[in-house]
């Protein structure tokens, strides 16, 4: 039967449970409360479980596949992972199919109803169904859209999903009847911790915080994370009524290994089992490990001078480390990183534990509080509780190697191990970073042995404040030929979904974000100990670093800094990729100007670096970029030095910026001269913040020579130089390259500026009214919106733009600060196969003005959908309440290529569109919806007037065509038409509300 509200069914288990072979006499049965105990059971970890594989099902993109002719991975750096499913062989071609794959014969085949099954075993994406023997006619059908296929006996530990969708169905043991649920609900109950009622039916429905996890919201677009187990005795197929983004991690055991099939309501011995783990994962921070017989713990707080290096413990086994736990007071700027902590088990011929003090537990940078299972920090001390065993020796030891004393509080348990069997593993955690790195894929681990992966951390720190996390993590496995482990994004791998934000759960999340003026800092960790990852001869773990590019063009080759520890455990005399890093590549990069930029201390000449002297932020409370700045003391006017800037990939041009000591009362002001011209000067006040932009200048590719000369007297520090790239607008023709037809003779303005586009502007000069131009603009066939980049000023003048014949638009150029207005309509036009005239006329200017002059950055084009379009990107809204106005590119589809988009934070939202009527008149109006799967139903009215409800859902985001308003007697003048939330459709998933745009046409017209 089918339940209410959670739609499972649970017909098949009585069969399950009562099949023949499903256990193995005098075997230990592994059932619902022995998978749920092993989620936070880290003693088991040090040690070997022959025969268990561990692999994940998810929708990445199928273009990335192993060819079998050339014997490579393919496509394996394709984006767009989301919605794909297993590929399905079945029916008369299905056999020819399985020969075609060259799959061996013997490959193992899976009974489902009056089916088998086969998975190929290399790739794991392609299904192959046939009848079973001695069945001519089957009567079963392979499920539809099928996205996981599992031999068993086996668990699955792991469900995550960006956007849970539809319905979810589990084919368990050959069974034709599918345990069948609503996606989204295995999710819901991990928003918030729950009641009393429902922690009370946690038999009859266990999907609720901590085992999963979802973030708070009503709308399906949200990261959902399932670490309830979901045992099965032979095998287990998954279907998606709507896959989307999924990953479905599972583990396998050896055959005939006794597995309870999973059902509901959870048996008392899994509720006991539940309600166990509950309380270990809710109170992480403590060791959720049992108490070791015999544990000593060492406790001693110590001073360690710079370059020195302190023992903690000489220890002689078999013992197992059972808890360290660390509190660095420093004396110096990140003086974390400059701490590295030791361990060395055995006879290991290197360290088994080599990470600086704040990397080891899991996060970067600076410490900050979080709170995992086996890792985090608690108001400033750091724990670890993974086990460390050994056999004869444990050595830790700790080594200061900045350039300030410390002062460490540590505790170290140790209890003793008599009985630890031959195949047991020791503890490796490692430290590697990539400060500019360029590797794709980055490389978290790879090592040779056996052993099993537990986890990494993952630190980013972007100096383009970019997306960094467009990639797949990647796991091979032994003598894979194609990853066991295929993500779908860098986010999803750590939980999170759309993005990464701070997030602290027992085995995933994001210790923390931290974006600012001088840094864009991310920490991000994924402990896999209920999905460990056992390996017999070779691990390789890596996760796809996306260059700058995969946004548009760059100027330099620079990408983000990556830093990571990775987690396993390895028999002895196994082997790693692992180098020692210096403490001077360990340093984060502090300040991070964004790219590009060149340091000081890099760019000088030797012989001016030699009379200077470099300083360190390490007693300042100001940062330098890379922690160093350079001091050429006392300057005097006309002294000068020079710099090479860093290597352009492509011409533009540059705001030039420099960054110094703040707060020096007597900077040394300079001018900068490029290919000799001046480029710029320090502005008045120079040296009081610790940088200033100093002027704009167009550089070529390669390296440019920065001339400094000194305009005064006084001292100079130099941290870096920057070179902020102007915006460069896509679609658009540039104003300052357009061909003036008339008057022939003008020599209009083409300044640089970073507010433009391409980082110029065309200015057309005007001392007063009447003064008019003609631009010949090249546009591509097709009908057309025109629009314009306007810059606005203090100085700007009032104009009229024609495009070719069309009525004329005022563009109003005065503002009381800087900025451009982007794709300001101008009319309309039919392309045919000559350049198109844009028309422009002086026609006066506001009263607070300084000038006339009109200010082109860019001509624009849009596909026209509607007449006379009151684009909602453009329009002016006012009023906001409870909610944020953004806009949103949705392409060719809408009207302009743009909607209105407008956020709500709560059912009582709303904003107001004001319209700018020409005259008095009638006027129909008519509004442009966007529609979509999460919309409200918005409430219209003008002027005050209600204008009715309009439900703007629908299952699919949907351009939603007129809808009428009514005519309306209109004055002159500014008009309001208010937007309210008035509620939902109750299949929506949220109050969003979006408007292509509006027409308001005269009666008659």
């Amino acid at each position: 039967m089918k339940r209410t509200g959670i739609g499972f069914r649970m017909s098949v288990f009585a069969a399950l449970v009562a099949s023949p072979g499903v256990w193995l006499t005098g075997a230990e049965v592994r059932d619902c409360a022995w998978f749920l105990r092993r989620l936070a059971d880290l003693d088991r970890l040090p040690f070997s479980e022959p025969g268990v594989v561990s692999r994940q099902f998810s929708g990445y993109h199928r273009a990335s596949r192993y060819d079998r002719e050339t014997q490579t991975c393919v496509g394996m750096d394709v984006n767009g992972d989301s919605g794909h499913v297993l590929s399905v062989h079945a029916g008369p071609e299905a056999a020819a199919e399985f020969a075609a794959f060259g799959i061996p014969a013997a490959t193992p085949r899976v009974a489902f109803g009056d089916l088998e099954w086969v998975l190929d075993p290399l790739e794991r994406n392609h299904v192959f169904f046939f009848p079973r023997p001695a069945v001519e006619n089957p009567a079963a059908l392979p499920p539809g859209k099928l996205v996981a296929a599992i031999r068993g006996p086996g668990c699955i530990l792991r469900l995550w999903s960006a956007d849970p969708q539809g319905l979810i169905r589990f084919y368990l043991d050959g069974s034709t009847t599918p345990l069948e649920f609503d996606f989204r609900s295995l999710f819901v109950g991990g928003a918030t911790d729950p009641d009393e009622a429902a922690l009370a039916r946690r038999a009859e429905w266990p999907f609720l915080r901590p085992f999963t996890f979802r973030r708070a919201g009503d709308q399906d677009r949200l990261a959902s994370d399932c670490y309830l187990p979901i045992p099965f005795a032979r095998s287990c197929l998954v279907a998606l009524s709507r896959p989307a983004f999924y990953h479905i991690g599972y583990q396998t055991f050896p055959e005939g290994t006794p597995v309870e099939t999973f059902r509901l309501p959870l048996p008392d011995v899994a509720v006991a089992a539940y309600d166990e783990v509950r309380g270990k994962l809710l109170g992480r921070g403590a060791d959720p490990k049992p108490p070791r017989p015999g544990t000593v713990t060492i406790e001693r707080t110590i001073e360690i001078a710079p370059g020195g290096e302190a023992v903690l413990a000489e220890l002689t086994g078999p013992r197992t480390v059972t808890a360290f736990q660390a509190r660095l007071t420093g004396h110096e700027r990140y003086a974390h990183s400059k701490v590295l902590v030791t361990a060395h088990f055995d006879d290991e011929p290197g360290a088994c534990v080599w990470a600086p003090l704040v990397n080891l537990f899991g996060t970067g940078f600076e410490p900050r509080d979080y709170r995992s299972l086996p890792l985090g920090f608690v108001d400033g001390e750091g724990y670890c509780y993974f086990p460390m065993p050994f056999r004869r020796r444990g050595r830790f030891a700790v080594r200061n190697e900045g350039t300030r004393g410390v002062t460490l509080a540590w505790r170290l348990a140790h209890a003793p191990a008599p009985d630890l069997p031959p195949d047991t593993m020791l503890f490796k955690a490692k430290y590697r970073r990539e400060p500019v790195c360029t590797t794709f894929d980055y490389p978290f681990l790879d090592c040779r042995g056996r052993g099993r992966f537990v986890g990494t951390s993952l630190c980013i720190d972007d100096a383009w404040r970019s997306w960094w996390g467009e990639g797949d993590e990647k796991i091979w496995v032994d003598d894979d030929r194609f990853p066991s482990f295929f993500g779908t994004g860098s986010e999803d791998f750590f939980g999170d979904a759309w993005g990464i934000r701070t997030l602290h759960e027992s085995f995933f999340a994001c210790s923390f974000v931290e974006h600012n003026r001088d840094h864009a800092w991310t920490c991000c960790y994924r402990w896999m100990i209920p999905d460990d990852v056992p390996f017999t001869n070779r691990f390789r773990g890596t996760i796809e670093n996306y260059p700058e590019t995969l946004w548009g063009p760059v100027p330099i080759e620079w990408d983000e800094d990556y830093v990571s520890v990775a987690y396993w455990y390895q028999e002895p005399g196994g082997s790693d990729f692992f180098e020692p890093v210096p403490v001077s590549e360990r340093r984060p990069w502090g300040k991070v100007p964004a790219p590009p930029l060149v340091e000081a201390e890099a760019a000088l000449a030797p012989e001016i670096l030699a009379r200077a002297t470099v300083l360190s932020d390490d007693d300042l409370q100001q940062e330098f970029s890379r922690g160093a700045a350079v001091d050429l003391g006392r300057r005097d006017p006309g002294d000068s030095i020079v710099l090479t800037g860093p290597e352009l990939s492509r011409e533009g041009p540059y705001a030039i910026v420099v960054h110094t000591l703040g707060g020096i009362e007597d900077a040394a002001p300079f001018a900068i001269t490029i290919h000799g011209e001046e480029a710029g000067r320090t502005p008045q006040g120079y040296g009081k913040q610790d940088s200033a932009a100093l002027g704009m200048a167009v550089l070529p590719p390669g390296r440019s020579v920065l001339e400094l000369t000194f305009t005064g007297p006084g001292r100079a520090v130099l941290d870096c130089i920057q070179l902020r790239p102007a915006r460069n607008l896509r679609e658009v023709r540039e104003a300052e390259g357009l061909r003036i037809v008339a008057p022939a003779d003008a020599e209009p303005l083409r300044p640089v500026g970073v507010l433009w586009s391409g980082g110029r502007q065309l200015r057309l000069p005007a001392s007063g009214p009447g003064v008019s131009y003609e631009v010949e603009v090249p546009l591509p066939r097709g009908e057309w919106c025109v629009g314009v980049g306007l810059t606005r000023g203090p100085e700007y003048g009032t104009w009229e733009v024609r495009v070719e014949d069309e009525a004329a638009r005022l563009l109003r150029g005065y503002a009381s600060s800087a900025g451009v207005l982007d794709y300001l309509p101008a009319g309309s036009v039919v392309v045919g196969g000559r350049p198109v005239r844009l028309r422009l006329a002086c026609v006066g200017k506001d009263t607070r003005a300084e000038g006339y002059d009109l200010g082109l950055d860019y001509v624009s084009w849009r596909p026209i959908l509607v007449r006379d379009a009151l684009e909602g990107e453009l329009a002016e809204v006012v009023d906001i309440r409870n909610g944020q106005r953004t806009d949103q590119l949705l392409g060719s589809r809408f009207s302009g290529g743009n909607h209105l988009w407008f956020h709500p934070a709560n059912p009582d939202a709303g904003f107001t569109w004001l319209l700018d009527v020409p005259a008095d008149g009638n006027y129909d109006l008519a509004v442009y919806f966007t529609k979509s799967w999460d919309y409200a139903i918005v409430r219209l009215s003008l002027d005050g007037t209600s204008l009715g409800e309009f439900d703007t859902y629908a299952p699919a985001v949907t351009w939603g065509g007129k809808t009428p308003l009514g005519t309306h007697a209109l004055t002159r003048g500014i008009h309001r038409l208010t937007f309210d939330v008035a509620g939902r459709n109750e299949q929506s998933k949220g109050i969003l509300i979006g408007v292509d745009c509006l027409t308001l046409q005269p009666v008659g017209r």
